[in-house]
């Protein structure tokens, strides 16, 4: 077990004071975080707390992320021997890992005489795997571990004021600052309510944790926007920002696992306190709200009408599952080639920018590497 997931079973025992590490309470100076590792911290809160806009920062195909990967494997690549001593378990994991990375870029290498930088670009889909080495190098080193952890603790925490504000303003807020004229985004944007999830994780965190015990006033403030903030989002629009509050949900009762757990009675009172306001709430304030959230849009999706977007992906899903088995079942087709070429919709489309891959991770992996690649990312 890493240190880091020893710190996320011990949350609710330690509070989440993002102020203390937890590995560190007792000692008397606390060195500074390598430069990497403040880069790799910049890099989470942007995309933690404002979304899509700051993964953009750069210039195709080589963004920010790229950069900040690169440099943090060179931060972690001597930890090596300390990576397997501290969780040897990882190992089946790790291999898989580096057959997929193998993989992605024995095909991104065929692809270049091709499709050039376009390969590249979409590799992508595998090279981001990397980040996983460089989780496992900083959980082998306990203190910045510990003080990764509670910065990305303290990001929810902005995150939910941050997205809080956002829907009230209408999405206004995120419409602001600079547009990247190489995206034709403003840097503040995130994709539809991709900020919610972040909100209610930030919202649950605050609400149902021991988090900022010592500072009553900022924690009832806090616990106002997270009533205000999850009332928000469960009336807004789009359906990822209600998987977001569920997925948070999940979160907080999986950490009420933990040694020295939150109780079932305890963790019943604050969903009970949460929720019935933030629903008497709603449904005071907000006429028709099944409509408004769109929760119906759950039980109108139909693969027959050719109007919803289930119709439209899944002829995508079905063309490109024919040309992979057609062309190469084993390696598919490989990095390069815009996927949008098989949409029947988007064939004659001018900038397919937008659109390159399907709206599916899986898909796209197999369309990509085909069933081997697939057999390894399912693994």
């Amino acid at each position: 077990m890493t240190y880091l997931s020893q710190a996320v079973q011990q949350l609710p025992e330690a509070g989440l004071d993002a102020r203390v590490p937890i590995a560190s309470r007792q000692r008397k100076s606390v060195r500074p975080l390598p430069w990497p590792v403040l880069l790799l911290l910049a890099y989470v809160a942007g995309i933690t707390i404002i979304g899509k806009g700051p993964t953009y920062l750069g210039y195709p195909p080589l963004f920010w992320g790229e950069v900040v990967m690169a440099v943090s494997l060179l931060l972690i690549a001597p930890l090596r021997p300390q990576v397997q001593k501290a969780d040897p378990q990882r190992a089946f994991l790790s291999l898989l890992i580096v057959l997929w990375l193998t993989l992605g870029m024995t095909l991104t290498l065929r692809a270049l005489p091709e499709w050039k930088l376009d390969a590249v670009r979409d590799a992508a889909t595998v090279y981001y795997a990397l980040f996983y080495f460089v989780g496992l190098g900083l959980a082998a080193q306990a203190q910045i571990a510990d003080r990764v952890w509670n910065a990305l603790v303290a990001f929810w925490v902005i995150a939910l004021i941050w997205g809080t504000a956002d829907l009230l303003s209408g999405k206004q807020l995120s419409m602001m600052g600079p547009v990247l004229p190489w995206r034709g985004v403003p840097i503040l944007f995130n994709a539809r309510d991709e900020t919610g999830q972040n909100l209610a994780l930030g919202a649950l965190l605050v609400i149902g944790t021991h988090m900022l015990r010592k500072r009553p006033f900022l924690r009832v403030a806090l616990i106002g926007i997270s009533i205000v903030g999850l009332g928000s989002l469960l009336g807004s629009e789009g359906r990822a920002v209600r998987l977001g509050f569920l997925a948070a949900v999940s979160v907080l009762v999986a950490l009420s696992f933990a040694p020295k757990p939150i109780t079932i009675g305890r963790r019943a009172r604050m969903l009970v306190m949460t929720a019935v306001p933030v629903a008497l709430v709603l449904l005071l304030t907000i006429p028709d709200l099944h409509r408004k959230a769109q929760l119906d849009r759950f039980s109108e999706e139909s693969f027959s009408e050719k109007e919803t977007t289930a119709y439209w992906r899944l002829l995508w899903w079905e063309r490109l599952l024919e040309e992979v088995v057609e062309r190469n079942p084993a390696f598919g087709l490989g990095f390069g080639e815009s996927l949008h070429v098989y949409h029947p919709a988007l064939e004659n489309l001018s900038d397919p920018w937008m659109l390159r891959a399907p709206h599916n991770i899986h898909v796209t992996v197999l369309a990509r590497t085909g069933f081997v690649g697939l057999m390894i990312w399912t693994l």
